[in-house]
């Protein structure tokens, strides 16, 4: 079932939003990821006459239409607010845009929030929730869950700047969560050093929840949806996963998505709540039933690994709306390859390639393919072309550890691996085949088929 004019036009112009909305706060990856489905719709040069004379008459538009770019103000109070302070956003981002994450944040926060706060105990039902009645109450009323306290003393809290629109808060709190977590990334150990661990917190988290706390309170908490555009939504609930509070998190991230559904990263954070199939079900009746609720199921049925038919056609259905995706080509190719159907997942991941040379997500796992068929010459041309691409991408440094462990040079290997988490130290790949990889350079050699069991075992780590 294809859209039709009209749904594909409306549809057009909600991701249009998105892309300028996203890139207004500098979140880049859910930015790129709505542009590129924006340009996933069957090409118009295949259904447009043949006419020199047509693409002059095409180009155009009412005006009505031209303005349909820009970002829809339900509230007339943000728009002044921004209009107001447009020449300071603007410095702001700039500086952003050149990782100044501090100075960024220092353009609307004129207080920095200290460095040295203790991070709150997130974990504990008492401090998610204040308690007046009594010291011993502990659970809360659900009417009154609408309101809730890290539970932390308010020393590191700072009081909200006045008269800011929701655009520029957000900006200046994740451009201070950005400066966290690039101070702890370099207070970190060396990957898989003798005292590498998790141990290190982002020291800005704390601060940013207590500002975040006092500016939902003041509006209601979460019942209240009216004066709420979902960015702020997403950025809480992002920080409560890091410090654990993954519950809550959960209830704000599905508040996000509800208010922007076409925000991708706030899906992302809610599919890494998910571990199991009957979460996903359990969550299902609680997402935007559109097409992009669609997507996200269908990624986390692929981080689950589920194979049903429901899956198969899935990806069908959107590829009929989408048909240009390479988001859905390197899904129907990573389902493939789940489903040990090599030559599919093969032919799949050739033409995702050949379509998008310079494309490098999901690319690891087309390596993982070459090496367990093996095929030293193809995963020899993937290595260099991703290396003539990026350098420095995880996706690219697995690709050539795994190269190298297939001619059974595991140190090299190693390297690579180590590279990609020191990249990215997330990156879930890098870690399963560094596993994999000593396994096979200590005891001298693991089964083929195996190797399904360690990326298994490392997904479940």
């Amino acid at each position: 079932m294809a859209l039709s004019g009209e749904q594909q036009r409306e549809l057009e112009e909600q991701l249009q939003q998105a892309v300028i909305a996203c890139n207004e706060r500098c979140l880049y990856f859910a930015a790129k990821w709505s542009a590129e489905l924006l340009n996933s719709f069957a090409s118009q040069e295949d259904t447009a006459p043949d006419d020199e004379d047509a693409s002059d008459t095409d180009v155009d538009e009412p005006e009505d239409e031209a303005s349909s770019t820009k970002p829809h103000y339900p509230d007339s109070k943000e728009k002044r607010l921004e209009a107001k302070e447009l020449p300071r956003y603007l410095m702001a981002k700039s500086f952003f845009d050149c990782r100044e994450y501090d100075r960024c944040a220092s353009v609307f926060l004129s207080t920095p929030i200290p460095h040295s706060t203790p991070a709150p105990d997130l974990t504990s039902p008492s401090n998610l929730f204040p308690s007046t009645a009594s010291p011993a109450r502990s659970v809360p009323s659900q009417r009154n869950s609408a309101r809730f306290s890290s539970g932390a003393p308010k020393t590191f809290a700072r009081p909200l700047p006045k008269k800011i629109s929701q655009r520029s808060l957000f900006l200046a709190l994740y451009a201070r969560y950005l400066s966290g977590e690039k101070r702890k990334n370099e207070d970190s150990e060396t990957i898989l050093g003798p005292n590498d661990g998790a141990g290190i917190p982002n020291k800005e988290a704390p601060g940013i929840l207590a500002m975040l706390e006092e500016y939902f309170n003041a509006r209601g908490g979460m019942e209240n949806l009216a004066n709420s555009q979902g960015w702020l939504d997403f950025l809480y609930g992002m920080i409560l996963i890091k410090n654990k509070s993954e519950t809550l998190a959960k209830q704000w991230l599905l508040r996000a998505v509800n208010l922007q559904p076409y925000n991708w990263s706030a899906w992302q954070e809610l599919a890494s709540l998910i571990s199991s199939d009957e979460e996903l079900r359990q969550l299902s009746d609680h997402i935007p039933r559109n097409i992009i609720g669609l997507f996200f199921h269908l990624h986390c049925s692929l981080e689950l690994f589920q194979q049903t038919p429901e899956v198969y056609n899935s990806i069908t259905q959107l590829q009929q709306f989408f048909p240009r995706s390479a988001w859905l080509q390197q899904a129907k190719a990573v389902l493939h390859y789940h489903a040990r159907d090599h030559d599919t997942a093969l032919a799949l991941f050739q033409d995702l390639v050949k379509d998008h040379p310079h494309r490098l997500e999901g690319l690891e796992v087309y390596s993982n393919l070459l090496y367990i068929l093996p095929s030293r010459p193809k995963l020899a041309n993937l290595a260099s072309l991703t290396s003539n691409t990026d350098r420095f991408r995880p996706e690219t440094n697995c690709i050539l550890g795994n190269y190298y462990s297939l001619i059974s040079s595991h140190e090299k290997a190693v390297l690579h691996f180590r590279r990609a988490l020191t990249l990215d130290r997330n990156f879930q790949a890098a870690w399963t085949l560094m596993g994999r990889n000593a396994l096979v350079w200590l005891w001298g050699g693991v089964l083929s088929f195996s190797f399904f069991l360690w990326i298994t075992e490392g997904k479940e780590y």
